[in-house]
Parts: structure tokens; sequence; C-alpha cells
């Protein structure tokens, strides 16, 4: 939950609320598609995760999403 908790920070409860819908719709309505839970269960998964602030994304270019996360 800390992935979404920077993600709902970076894009705001709008921004955020926004970007969920799309990509829940765009993936074909597979939760498990959305680039947004992708990071979420990537971080959760990594045995020896980084610092959050550290975290680049499962794809390794969202960094700019949790940079600024405590």
């Amino acid at each position: 939950e800390m992935v979404h908790v920077c993600q709902y920070e970076k894009f705001g409860k709008d921004g955020f609320a926004t970007r969920y819908a799309d990509q829940y719709v765009d993936s074909g309505y597979d939760y498990n598609k959305m680039p947004l839970e992708e990071d979420a269960f990537d971080f959760q998964g990594q045995s020896n995760p980084p610092a959050i602030g550290a975290y680049n994304g499962k794809h390794g270019n969202s960094n700019s999403w949790y940079s600024a996360c405590k």
C-alpha cells in the first residue's frame, strides 16, 4: 500500500482516480495489467525492497512517481 500512498501524493485525489480508472479500462479490466498495480505488486514482492524514494517502478521508469515519497 505504500506504493499507492506515494502515487496518491504524486497525482492528487482527482489525478490518481482518473489515472486508475483509465488504466483499468485500458487494461481490458485486468487489474494485474495496470501500471499502478504492477508497481504495487512488484514492490510488495521484493525480498529486499529499496527505500520507497529510490524505487523506480516495475519497468524502471517511474522514479519520478516515488522520489519525493518518504
